[in-house]
């Protein structure tokens, strides 16, 4: 290691925390120098030092040498959100989003919409965001963090009580990926999301049509079969409806359901639910 760069770890070492707010330190190191000491830097604030203060020492070091880097600063956010500091992470990444922006980039705005809709519930953020790089892209799908973004705009729209726009929303997911070579009936998230805002609607029929079409991609899907079960109890078939709540509860149990490491997705079932709806059929 460098003296230079010996002094930028005992700069770490003292905790020299949110160094983008100081005098530059670094100004004598060439633009090569600064690029090879931010990758260091950002290098040792691997993902498992999240949400330490080291990590956030890390990467606020990494951002002074390299402060145009926007995957760095992005990733700081990460680490304030992981603590529950959010205040803090969205300022962090919506300056990341400007940056991005401004250069005609459109990943900022993916993560950002992907995290208001799943992290925040601002739901009409998320729209903005998947619209404003819809449009940026001159394209009608995108991903956004691993997910179609209609997916998330649709789910967006569903909260909001919008469903006929949320299905229209679903429903050019399926065309666009039938484009590209994928079977729509693959999509089971699309189908059950459509199926709840049918639901939500009263068309029943429709609402049990796209359920059973999660269900012939997996018969033991809990939050489609507990869904069915209230189709069913809205529609007075109480037999039928037990029949699938014992089922979802049977599954549930096993810890088969929508679970996700970082965040609960919409109508995620949970025992509770089912034992009380098998409660209120059994009190008539």
């Amino acid at each position: 290691m460098s003296i230079k760069h010996i002094y930028l770890f005992l700069l770490i070492s003292l905790g020299c925390q949110k160094l983008e707010n100081r005098t530059d330190p670094f100004a004598k190191l060439t633009e090569v120098e600064r690029d090879s000491a931010a990758n260091q830097y950002n290098e040792m604030s691997d993902y498992m030092l999240q949400p330490s203060d080291k990590h956030r020492i890390l990467k606020d070091t990494a951002l002074m040498l390299a402060p145009k880097n926007i995957e760095i600063r992005q990733v700081l956010s990460y680490s304030y959100k992981k603590r529950g500091e959010h205040i803090r992470a969205m300022e962090i990444l919506n300056e990341a989003v400007s940056r991005d922006v401004a250069k005609g980039s459109i990943g900022g705005l993916q993560y950002r919409a992907w995290s208001l809709l799943y992290y925040y519930r601002d739901y009409e953020g998320s729209i903005s965001d998947i619209d404003q790089l819809l449009a940026m892209s001159k394209q009608k799908y995108g991903i956004c963090w691993g997910e179609p973004c209609g997916l998330l705009k649709g789910q967006a729209l569903y909260k909001l009580g919008k469903y006929q726009e949320a299905i229209a929303t679903f429903d050019t997911v399926l065309t666009e990926e039938v484009k590209r070579g994928f079977k729509a009936e693959d999509n089971y998230l699309v189908h059950f999301y459509k199926g709840m805002c049918y639901h939500k609607m009263g068309n029943y029929d429709l609402a049990l049509k796209n359920y059973d079409l999660v269900l012939h991609k997996d018969e033991n899907f809990t939050e489609a079969i507990f869904q069915s079960g209230l189709v069913h109890l809205a529609m007075n078939e109480k037999t039928v409806a037990k029949t699938y709540f014992e089922k979802a509860l049977y599954w549930v149990k096993k810890g088969k359901k929508m679970g996700e490491p970082y965040f609960e997705r919409f109508d995620e079932a949970f025992e509770w639910q089912i034992i009380e709806a098998l409660d209120k059929i059994k009190k008539g």
